[in-house]
């Protein structure tokens, strides 16, 4: 193409602007639009049974609708099966019912925003509702930054009604006063989130958008976007967070450069040992910066998820194969609580823990299956995917979300703001599959 004909294509291409407009005028961007921008503020408004529901769950259950099987990965569908059967048959053993339907629900929303966002073939429109997305989310981070700085807003809009709509009121009322990471001044999670390490994993996950949509010149936007994310994840005051971060951005960076080495599984185990040292190295920067006090809170915060596991593990031998149910573990944790110094109302904190007590061995196998696969999925499509921020974008956000969810209380895939978006940033990051009309078409234009 000479430089005339590639002004002409320059000035013919449609602008983000045009093309979030043009997303917005299709029924399906309009419902994919509004489901991400709702995952981010939530809105609960309606109560059934005694449990508040918020907004983006119908909006995101609405991307069913738009599921090509022919444009999904045939494994994925297979194991996501098997992951929510496991599921639906724990209500058999399960002592709490709202708990099992919230939970199956919920952890639906994953694979529902990873096949329906798989079936977009636009990748334009993708591209531009994953941007409406970290536009909406950027207001949490700035607020995050802002609550760590003054900390007083952050005790009034929590003492307010307001954070009602934004923040599932079950929540509130059951945490609220009793655990030290909601009112802790040090913990930040802007005005969406109680825990500040699980808005530090939300951001986490938006920081790894925000570098999807990096790409040839077009980077000073999503730059700005990462640096926002960045920045709320340090104010957040999660040092996981900080570590995580450090930890995931280097492998990313290390299959960047070596990605198209043939020697890449001894490169990875490498850039992990090399994570593992800055990791390392940053905690002890941490910690003579805060004079100490970043290893105590580490060593007492490492101690309560120690204890965890290990009444994890007493429990594991009580009943193996089955688990616990949805509820069970809320049932049996208090008989082990005061011994182990735990809190009587603490989750697992370890999504494969929670996935064994919520409904058996066999779901946290197929778990780590799911994790291992999509894992290997994203970096085959980092390797084969040239001049692209895309897949190393996904396995950001993906990596990040699945470490925080093995020391934090939100399963891997159902946390209701992030289980819709990070099934879409994995769609986003993985290459898509060509349907048999496409294929078709184009073996008969090469013909």
């Amino acid at each position: 193409m000479n430089s005339r004909h590639r002004r002409t294509a320059y000035r013919q291409a449609p602008s983000n602007g045009d093309m979030t407009r043009d997303m917005l005028t299709t029924p399906a961007g309009l419902v994919f639009c509004t489901a991400l921008v709702a995952s981010v503020f939530q809105i609960y408004t309606v109560a059934v049974g005694g449990f508040y529901v918020p907004l983006s769950l119908a909006l995101s259950m609405l991307c069913l609708l738009y599921i090509a099987p022919s444009s999904i990965d045939r494994r994925v569908m297979l194991m996501a099966l098997l992951y929510m059967a496991t599921l639906l048959v724990s209500i058999a053993w399960s002592p709490s019912f709202s708990a099992w339907a919230n939970g199956v629900v919920y952890q639906s929303l994953f694979f529902i925003g990873l096949f329906s966002f798989q079936s977009m073939k636009n990748n334009d429109a993708r591209r531009s509702a994953i941007r409406l997305f970290l536009l909406a989310a950027s207001a949490n981070a700035i607020v995050t930054v802002i609550f760590r700085i003054v900390p007083a807003l952050k005790m009034a809009y929590l003492s307010t009604s307001v954070r009602a709509l934004f923040i599932n009121p079950n929540t509130v009322e059951s945490v609220l006063g009793k655990n030290i990471n909601v009112t802790d001044v040090s913990k930040s999670g802007g005005f969406l989130f109680i825990n500040g390490n699980t808005g530090a994993a939300f951001n986490m996950m938006c920081l790894g958008m925000s570098v999807c949509l990096m790409q040839g010149s077009n980077k000073r936007g999503p730059l700005l976007l990462a640096t926002i994310f960045l920045s709320s994840i340090v104010a957040s005051g999660s040092k996981s967070a900080l570590l995580v971060s450090v930890a995931v951005i280097v492998i990313a960076a290390a299959l960047y450069f070596l990605r198209t080495n043939r020697f890449l599984p001894l490169l990875v185990v490498g850039a992990i040992v090399v994570s593992i040292l800055l990791v390392l190295f940053t905690s002890g920067i941490f910690d003579k910066v805060a004079a100490g006090k970043f290893s105590q809170d580490t060593a007492q915060t490492s101690s309560y998820r120690v204890g965890l596991l290990q009444v994890a593990g007493i429990l594991f031998r009580q009943n193996p194969i089955l688990g616990l149910g949805f509820g069970g573990w809320e049932r049996k944790l208090p008989s082990y609580a005061d011994f182990y110094g735990l809190s009587p109302e603490w989750p697992p904190h370890n999504s494969v823990v929670m996935a064994w007590a919520q409904a058996g061995l066999l779901s946290a196998l197929v778990l780590i299956a799911l994790f291992g696969y999509i894992l290997t999925a994203l970096i085959k499509s980092y390797q084969k995917t040239s001049g692209s921020f895309r897949p190393g974008g996904a396995i950001i956000a993906f990596l990040c979300v699945t470490a925080m969810s093995l020391g934090d209380p939100y399963p891997l895939f159902g946390n209701s703001s992030m289980a819709f978006p990070l099934g879409c940033v994995v769609a986003f990051g993985l290459r898509q599959r060509a349907t048999v009309k496409q294929a078709v078409e184009r073996r008969t234009s090469r013909a």
